[in-house]
């Protein structure tokens, strides 16, 4: 395990500006992802929580809707990342700054794709009258 933590240590250390790239990456992914599905139900990809596998319609809407934010917030996140790992400095503290930053969207994210399907759909997944 110590010698795992000394190549980690080390390949973060030598390539600082590759944490500020990592997590807009996957979240870029992600988002492809999660929108690729959202016309198939599956054990392993797309947004599930009980509001997005009520039905076929929720399911669509929540994978829609959150493949489609994870995609337009991963550009900004990226390109803000690196900005302020070009201007400052960086170091350790930074990257892990950077990185808890980073992480941030997924929890908006998830809590307005919540949000959302609440507002358009009742507890039963029909569509609410607007």
């Amino acid at each position: 395990l110590f010698p795992l933590l000394m190549i980690g240590t080390w390949f973060l250390n030598e390539n600082i500006y590759y944490t500020a790239f990592c997590i807009p990456a996957i979240m870029f992914i992600g988002g492809l992802m999660t929108y690729s599905v959202r016309n198939k139900k599956g054990n392993i990809l797309g947004f599930k929580t009980g509001a997005s596998e009520r039905n076929m319609e929720t399911w669509q809407y929540a994978n829609s809707y959150c493949g489609m934010k994870m995609i337009k917030w991963s550009v900004p996140v990226l390109l803000v990342s690196e900005v302020v790992m070009f201007i400052v400095q960086p170091d350790g503290f930074t990257a892990e700054l950077m990185v808890f930053l980073q992480i941030i969207p997924y929890f908006v994210i998830t809590f307005s794709t919540e949000q959302t399907l609440n507002k358009r759909f009742d507890y039963y997944g029909n569509r609410r009258e607007e």
